[in-house]
């Protein structure tokens, strides 16, 4: 589905593609909320070098971080890479982050599910405000409140504070 055979055109081919909430292309890292809309543009720069234009659209499910509740994060990405022929590609390629292709086919899977994967949050949330779950009682504060006394300062390093002295 996201295989290209270059053969079939001599100096520029867009594509628009779609990939469905249902489609298992990218399920094995995370799974589709809405569909995907990819617009491509491949353009020939040399026999042995493809530059790749284009943009995604759509929206993944999360975990949030706070109170493991799923949600939904949009996608909106734009991105721009050079792909270069395996069999005239160089250390140099390699240090300039040129990505690789064989032959007349280039794939596109691995770029754009690490594109994607790239793009997730490092703490996903699903909202700023989540109040997460409680650490003692383990109810979702988002919900309702527990009425577990929490300690002001949960640091671990607080006894610290006694050896220092």
């Amino acid at each position: 589905m996201l295989k290209f055979n270059l053969a079939l055109f001599s100096d520029r081919q867009e594509y628009d593609l779609e990939i469905k909430k249902t489609d298992p292309i990218f399920h094995k890292d995370f799974k589709i909320a809405e569909d995907f809309l990819i617009n491509l543009a491949l353009t020939k720069d040399k026999d042995s070098t493809v530059i790749v234009e284009g943009t995604l659209s759509g929206a993944i499910f999360l975990e949030c971080g706070r109170c493991l509740k799923q949600y939904t994060h949009e996608l909106e990405l734009n991105f721009v890479t050079i792909f270069k022929d395996k069999a005239v590609y160089t250390k140099e390629d390699e240090l300039s982050e040129v990505e690789v292709f064989k032959g007349n086919e280039l794939d596109l899977y691995e770029y754009l599910r690490e594109t994607i994967i790239l793009d997730m949050p490092l703490k996903p949330v699903c909202t700023e405000d989540c109040k997460g779950i409680c650490s003692i009682c383990g109810k979702d504060r988002n919900v309702e409140k527990c009425g577990c006394e929490t300690k002001g300062n949960d640091s671990p390093f607080v006894d610290l504070k006694n050896i220092i002295k």
